[in-house]
């Protein structure tokens, strides 16, 4: 039997089991295959339809006399090159077609297929299936296509051919806006009736491809936002939809008996502050008493290793000869015994520590420890992370900097005499978690838009690591500041640090494993089914799913007793629908903030609601209490955003939740200052609190930014009033262009001098930059200015008319005279070169924004210019302007 054979009689099968299990008829889907696949898969399918797809190469087909098996049957674009015997060029077939639709049945066709069903028969069969005469192409001139009585119009005409001309009992459904001409029409027959559609959905997704026009993207709640285009393609899904919905088989029937829109929770009570409870206290950066040298004449300090010390800290000990050989010109030894006629560097275990009067056991998981006894410095900590910052907090005292990652980046400051300044540090870091992620080049959805404009993720990645490194074998500019530094090479050390917090969706395979036996577990759909196509919502209101959920993590933690907090963090994104259920809607007090709330189906549409944030506090709350009463010092991870991230109007948060915020952006003062108030209000409650936002992208876009200040302060804000941890997404890699928002973010994670903003920002100009600190410093600022000007805004003015030709002129004037000022100094004039690969981007992305605001005919010169420039300036320096995320969503890229 062949393989073909073998599909169709599976395909029988599965239909025979539909007929005996007593499910409603499945829709059949025919025509172009490829056009048909997007129907099934981004129609049929998320609407929980059963489909049938008949075997086929390219045109697929369903004889007629099997229609009656079909609630619907989907005959799509075109019939090019069918075989002879099909169509409906047979009195058998048209019979055939005439009863199905006689008796109920919906056909459904698209595009050309008219002109093909029925070859050559008489226009009187054409006129009593279609309704029409003429299936002519569509004039040029339409502009808009909209349903009859609409005030709403989408540029559909762009993927349609066809229109139909000379009805006779055919209904318009569709009718272009310019040239009147029908793209759409249903024609009764019988109790069911014949739709033909014009415009098709994979026609138009494919249009959009092709342009690099985006569908849209999540905001900084996690709420997808269409584009123009991406409103366009879901309206059409939305039209076909209701088309299918003429069946009475695929009608949905709203059970208002359950399923609801009105809250029907009490009114709430909880008064929450909006401002925060503690300020950041910071400290000037003061001048420290000198303390132990440890080179003088040549004569150097000994670097003491224990002898069994582990590959991490025998790295260290390699990185901190390097940077001291370097920077005295001598030779620092590394042994593995204390010396007795010479001062010691040593990297000390739990018995050396002893010696300084340091019990490691005694101190905060992470505290790194530096402490001098005689003419002995102890470079130690009670993990392999807390020694690698206590090296990097020795190697600032003497002067070095990582103003960004590989050698330019790096600042060793030469000098014949070193002398350690009096320091003392016991000190764990308020930010148990301290992640930034840097994505690499080969991650799915980079690596992908980066093909599309012929660039080789893997030789990017192979060049921006090289790049990246300043020595081999030293730590890179995270792991220096303190962030993304879990760099131990032991098991139980890696599960106590990166590992020990778990957060993220927690509920993605839930319905896999739950949706046959506990369909109950899941958010009540519009058309009363609970199934769930993916991204699955939970109903919060059942008590046995919190039972169940807690039950799981009761015996994961039993397994990993080394996590301190795993996760309970809700879906998002999706084809489905929050709960409405009468259940969940006690849950949600009346007076709760109004928000817009997406429903899915039968139709995707926005409904008025009440914030959730209750109803899922009293969901995790439940979990929550049966976790602790097992393991009382355990902590579970809660996501605030979405539907559920105004703080609550009831329900205060269980203390073993911690309460993770998506806020943070530096484009709008308003937005920014709702989002503070927001958290603080959250941070009322006393829970810890994690904070993973976007606002690395800025404003999405790629030209020099500096809100490195706003971003700062309030890491240092949240770190006052309960923050423990972080983890910022949307990190573009662009360090020519936001390189001090990235270092000045890295310094607030690990702070432990607790300098200010203007002290970090003054350091890092006349550290990095020395006789040319000052224009340096002009040209930040000024960035800032425009950053503010922005802000100020709250949207309604876009960056690149602010980054105009003046402003670019007068930053590059900036760099100019920082170059005069350093011209004898090459390390330093490297970094101000570097500085100025972002403003000749921010030059290319002035050109593509006028002529795109303008609709220029250079336009797409100028984008295709831009991305060779891009892929010139990412092979001369791959760390200055990433290309990393650009496909993805830059409006500047070729289209």
């Amino acid at each position: 039997m062949s393989v073909k054979q073998k599909t169709i009689l599976f395909a029988a099968a599965v239909f025979a089991l539909f007929l005996s299990a007593g499910e409603k008829l499945p829709v059949a889907v025919g025509g172009y295959y490829w056009d048909g696949r997007d129907i099934r898969d981004n129609l049929l399918l998320r609407n929980q339809m059963a489909v049938y797809s008949p075997p086929g190469p390219w045109q697929v087909w369903v004889p007629p006399e099997e229609y009656k098996k079909y609630s619907v049957v989907y005959i799509g674009e075109q019939l090019k090159g069918i075989k002879a015997g099909q169509g409906w060029n047979t009195p058998e077939t048209v019979k055939a077609v005439r009863e199905y639709m006689e008796s109920g049945g919906i056909i459904i066709t698209s595009g050309s297929v008219p002109r093909e069903l029925l070859g050559k028969n008489p226009l009187a069969e054409r006129l009593a299936l279609f309704g029409f005469r003429e299936n002519g192409r569509l004039p040029k001139g339409e502009t808009g296509v909209s349903e009859p009585g609409s005030n709403r119009s989408y540029p559909w005409q762009d993927c349609s051919l066809y229109t139909a001309e000379r009805l006779s009992s055919a209904v318009p459904l569709l009718i272009g806006n310019v040239t009147k001409k029908v793209l759409a029409t249903w024609n009764p027959v019988g109790k069911g009736g014949l739709v033909w559609i014009s415009p098709g959905p994979m026609r138009l997704r494919e249009l959009y491809s092709k342009q690099k026009k985006s569908l849209g993207t999540p905001d900084e709640n996690g709420v997808f936002v269409f584009t123009p285009e991406g409103e366009a393609l879901d309206r059409l899904n939305a039209f076909y939809l209701k088309q299918f919905q003429r069946s009475p088989q695929l009608k949905v029937e709203i059970r208002n008996g359950s399923w609801g829109v009105k809250p029907l929770g009490k009114p709430g009570s909880l008064k929450l502050s909006a401002e925060f409870l503690h300020q950041p206290v910071f400290q000037k950066k003061s001048e420290r008493k000198p303390g132990l040298t440890i080179c003088s004449e040549g004569k150097t300090a000994v670097i003491v290793l224990p002898k069994n010390a582990e590959k991490p800290l025998r790295a260290l000990a390699k990185e901190l000869k390097y940077h001291l050989d370097l920077m005295s010109g001598a030779d620092f030894p590394i042994a593995d015994q204390i010396p007795q006629d010479r001062a010691a560097l040593v990297f000390g275990n739990a018995d050396i520590a002893e010696k300084f009067g340091v019990d490691y056991k005694k101190l905060e998981s992470g505290t790194s420890v530096i402490r001098r006894k005689d003419n002995l410095l102890l470079i130690g900590g009670n993990s392999s992370s807390a020694v690698s910052r206590a090296l990097s907090y020795l190697l600032e005292a003497v002067g070095c900097r990582y103003l960004w990652p590989g050698k330019s980046g790096k600042v060793i400051p030469r000098r014949s005499r070193i002398i350690v300044p009096d320091l003392d540090l016991v000190q764990a870091p308020v930010l148990k978690v301290r992640s930034i992620r840097n994505y690499s080049f080969l991650a799915g959805r980079w690596k992908t838009s980066l093909a599309k404009f012929g660039m080789d993720a893997r030789e990017l990645e192979k060049e921006l690591k090289a790049a990246s490194q300043d020595y081999p074998g030293n730590r890179g500019f995270f792991q220096w500041h303190g962030v993304n530094d879990d760099i131990s090479s032991s098991r139980t050390e890696t599960q106590h640090a990166r590992s020990a917090y778990v957060w993220g969706h927690a509920f993605t395979d839930f319905y896999q494993r739950y949706g046959k036996t506990h369909p109950e577990f899941f958010a009540l759909q519009p058309d009363g089914s609970r199934k769930q196509p993916a991204r699955p919502q939970l109903c919060m209101s059942n008590e046995k799913l919190a039972e169940t959920i807690a039950g799981n993590l009761i015996r994961r933690f039993s397994k990993e007793p080394w996590r301190k907090a795993l996760s309970i963090c809700l879906n998002d994104g999706g084809y489905t629908s929050i709960c409405l259920c009468e259940e969940c809607r006690k849950l949600d007090p009346a007076n709760g903030r109004k928000i817009s709330v997406p429903l899915f189906r039968p139709v995707r549409r926005n409904i008025t609601y009440v914030s959730i944030t209750d109803r899922v506090l009293c969901f995790a709350n439940r979990i929550a209490e049966r976790v602790v009463a097992k393991y009382p010092d355990k902590k579970l991870t809660l996501y605030t955003y979405a539907e559920y991230a105004d703080p609550p109007k009831e329900r205060k948060p269980h203390p073993a939740l911690i309460l993770l915020s998506v806020h943070g952006g530096y484009t709008s003062d308003l937005a920014h200052a709702a989002a503070v108030r927001g958290i603080a209000a959250w941070s009322q409650f006393g829970n810890p609190l994690l904070w993973r936002p976007n606002g690395l992208w800025g404003c999405r876009l790629d030209p020099p930014q500096n809100y490195a200040r706003a971003m700062f302060n309030d890491l240092e804000l949240f770190k006052a009033n309960g923050l423990i941890g972080t983890d910022f997404d949307c990190f573009e890699q662009h360090w020519a262009n936001k390189g001090l928002v990235y270092y000045a973010l890295a310094k607030a994670h690990w702070n432990p001098d607790r300098l200010d903003y203007d002290t970090v920002f003054s350091d890092y100009c006349s550290s990095g930059f020395g006789p040319a600190a000052r224009p340096v410093g002009k040209y930040f600022e000024l960035l800032e200015k425009m950053n503010a000007e922005l802000r100020a805004a709250n949207g309604k003015i876009p960056y690149m008319e602010i980054m105009n030709e003046e402003k670019i002129a007068e930053l590059s004037a900036l760099l100019n005279e920082a170059r005069r000022l350093a011209q004898h100094k090459p390390e330093i004039l490297e970094r101000i070169d570097f500085l100025k690969i972002g403003m000749d981007y921010a030059a290319d992305c002035r050109k593509v924004f006028v002529a795109q605001k303008n609709k220029s005919p250079d336009c797409k010169t100028l984008r295709v210019q831009f991305l060779e420039n891009l892929k010139q300036r990412t092979k001369s320096n791959p760390l200055a302007v990433s290309p990393l995320m650009m496909g993805f969503y830059s409006p500047y890229m070729p289209r």
